[in-house]
């Protein structure tokens, strides 16, 4: 009895144990945080947060308006994006839940209808510790929906025209059973009037090869190599991979360095811990590096995680297959386990 115990221990763990040995094998992080609340929205009311987001992610002043079109039009009549409105007329602070495997009731800014975008909406404002009724959830699922699920929208980023966007936003996202195109593009230029040279960054230029073109402001060759790393959120995840299209953690701060002249060799996390000069956090400034004992550590090694500092306590990094290159954790909760350090390094 004894023995036949024991066999049927050995044949539950050895799948698990094979899957975790490739894992590690392929340099996988197994290592899963939780999504920090990371949109950081500005602005007076839910139409300008709206807008400073969709500029902050590189969006034309078209191409926001065209997109808000079709919220205001969605959840708020055109007058207002409203992220607690439901389609049974009624407001709520999470979708309800007997309403979302209906597939017929929206929710939110966009509406959210089919079921397993709107479990998607809900699981993610978890993720971020939020309702899925609050505003930063929801933007925050757009943007995770626009850069894995429907890459036609990022295609529309650098457009400057607000029609052809309003339009085709609908098409590609909403996919609403009664468009209503002119109430959705008079919301557009309302927005547009509104909103026009007022706030949010410069204008992105349309994303490549599946990534996300982001921007941020730039002094000096640290601060080119955050530009360089920022300009592939949303690529894929890869182990030993160091660009143009996948990354692994090193491989992201080889490619971006590079990018910012500096003639680095490429190797590992712990490889670059011991070209940097070690600093403390409150030295930190963005384009240094942060570096975690806890992830893929090589025989011999000590660090097994590198990211890319940005500043207000946000990293860029390359983080596992599940997230691929992102900015949405900060230093402490990057990793799952592990103590932080900090380096710069010294261009050659």
């Amino acid at each position: 009895m004894r023995a036949g115990r024991l066999g049927c221990l050995l044949g539950a763990l050895l799948p698990a144990l094979l899957v975790f040995s490739i894992a590690v094998g392929l340099g996988v992080n197994l290592s899963m945080p939780s999504k920090t609340n990371s949109t950081q929205l500005r602005g007076d009311g839910n139409n300008e947060m709206v807008w400073n987001f969709l500029k902050d992610k590189g969006f034309t002043d078209e191409a926001a308006a065209g997109v808000m079109g079709n919220w205001l039009w969605e959840s708020g009549g055109g007058v207002e994006c409203n992220p607690r409105i439901c389609q049974d007329g009624n407001e709520y602070d999470e979708y309800p839940p007997e309403l979302i495997d209906d597939g017929s009731i929206g929710y939110g800014i966009a509406q959210w209808t089919y079921p397993s975008r709107c479990h998607g909406l809900v699981e993610y404002a978890k993720s971020m510790n939020l309702k899925s009724g609050d505003l930063e959830a929801q933007l925050g699922w757009f943007w995770e929906e626009a850069s894995t699920r429907y890459e036609g929208v990022l295609a529309l980023m650098s457009s400057t025209d607000i029609e052809y966007v309003c339009s085709e936003f609908q098409l590609i996202y909403e996919n609403a059973g009664v468009p209503a195109m002119e109430h959705r593009l008079e919301a557009a230029q309302s927005a547009y009037s509104t909103f026009h040279g007022k706030s949010g960054a410069s204008a992105g230029k349309a994303p490549t090869g599946g990534c996300t073109s982001l921007s941020v402001a730039a002094s000096g060759e640290q601060q080119e190599a955050v530009k360089a790393a920022l300009s592939k959120v949303g690529c894929p995840y890869q182990g030993s991979a160091a660009g143009p299209d996948s990354f692994d953690c090193s491989g992201l701060v080889y490619w971006a360095f590079t990018q910012a002249g500096y003639d680095v060799p490429r190797v590992t996390a712990d490889g670059y811990w011991r070209l940097c000069q070690q600093i403390s956090r409150s030295d930190l400034q963005p384009g240094d590096l942060v570096f975690w004992d806890d992830g893929w550590v090589n025989a011999g090694e000590t660090m097994g995680h590198v990211a890319i500092y940005m500043g207000d306590d946000k990293c860029v990094q390359a983080l596992n297959t599940t997230y691929g290159v992102t900015k949405d954790f900060g230093i402490d909760n990057s990793m799952g386990s592990g103590n932080v350090y900090f380096g710069r390094l010294l261009k050659q």
